[in-house]
């Protein structure tokens, strides 16, 4: 690792942290935590069931150039679909992975949802 920023959105928020990395394939990782809002007892019982938990987003910049979109989500995690922009110009696929079930592909091109498996495999899981 060659740099990281860490910016503290509140401690009832979360974080975001951006990494810069020494890796082959990839270049940036920029991570960000939202928590529920625990503080407030009145706020709790309708957010845990709007957002069902906390969140993790996490984005890998690689060093290559992306010639197409591709998004990998976990099943159930969005309540009314994924936030992204683009999402009625993709194609909603299953995305495989060795260690880890339950997530689903968003992609132009479906030959770069195949080659994650190899980004990922690297001893870590995604769960």
């Amino acid at each position: 690792m060659r740099d990281w920023l860490y910016t503290w959105i509140g401690g009832y928020s979360g974080f975001k942290a951006v990494y810069d990395v020494d890796e082959k394939s990839i270049k940036k990782v920029e991570m960000t935590l939202t928590l529920l809002s625990r503080h407030s007892l009145f706020w709790l019982p309708f957010s845990y069931p709007v957002k069902k938990g906390d969140r993790l987003y996490i984005v890998l910049k690689p060093t290559f150039k992306m010639r197409a979109d591709a998004h990998i989500v976990r099943n159930f995690y969005y309540l009314f679909g994924p936030g992204i922009t683009e999402v009625k110009d993709l194609t909603k696929g299953k995305a495989e992975f060795a260690d880890a079930k339950g997530f689903y592909a968003l992609y132009e091109l479906r030959r770069i949802v195949e080659r994650f498996p190899k980004y990922f495999s690297n001893g870590e899981t995604l769960n």
